[in-house]
């Protein structure tokens, strides 16, 4: 209840259905505006919740209600291959894996970037896993020419926790000659060797393929 001049105003945000959740709620006030701002911690079980906020003043009482909208965005884009370096006159496997999104709804688009059309999609899912988010699976197979090499597989995924244009794309260049290793760090034990001592150097190499390096 807040006092201003000779007005009275009170305030109060309950959960439709809930529970008052007014003594959780900050009142703001500068005399002349008063904001009440109610503070959650939202997940997946709170979808399409109701708030409702009403304020009386002068024995008149006004109600809003919204609607929350929970939206998770994928924690995890992007396509793998089968095997791992593709061979002439092979099969290979893409695979474009989405997982951790909320809501269920999505929509997912194989492209190529010489326009060739992509065929034999396949979608496994979306399914749910015990927290509510989902995860959706893609493939396409295709027998590898010798024209496909440099080519570029692109699996853009529509959901509506991404910002403008709601959309992100995965990318795969085709490349029969392997990745080539990222140099993470070299450390050295200890970090100032004494003259004449001896001294360790660590190398990490991070993201190559195949797995033969020397």
């Amino acid at each position: 209840k807040l006092s201003a001049g000779s007005e009275e105003l009170s305030e109060g945000g309950s959960l439709l259905g809930g529970g008052d959740l007014s003594d959780q709620a900050c009142l703001l006030s500068d005399c002349e505006h008063h904001t009440s701002v109610l503070t959650v911690c939202l997940t997946v079980s709170e979808d399409r919740t109701q708030y409702q906020c009403e304020v009386l003043c002068r024995g008149q009482s006004i109600t809003r209600v919204t609607t929350v909208r929970v939206k998770v965005e994928p924690s995890f884009l992007q396509i793998t291959s089968i095997p791992q370096i593709p061979k002439v006159e092979r099969s290979l496997v893409l695979c474009c894996r989405l997982e951790n999104f909320y809501p269920q709804e999505v929509d997912l688009e194989w492209s190529r970037n010489d326009g060739e059309p992509v065929c034999g999609v396949t979608h496994f899912g979306p399914f749910s896993d015990h927290t509510r988010l989902y995860s959706l699976w893609s493939k396409i197979q295709l027998l590898m020419a010798r024209e496909d090499e440099r080519a570029v597989y692109s699996c853009r995924v529509y959901h509506s926790s991404f910002p403008a244009p709601g959309y992100k794309d995965a990318l795969y260049h085709i490349n029969t000659q392997g990745t080539p290793p990222d140099v993470m760090f070299i450390d050295c034990e200890p970090p100032c060797p004494l003259l004449g001592g001896d001294c360790t150097l660590q190398l990490c190499l991070k993201d190559f393929c195949p797995e033969t390096c020397q």
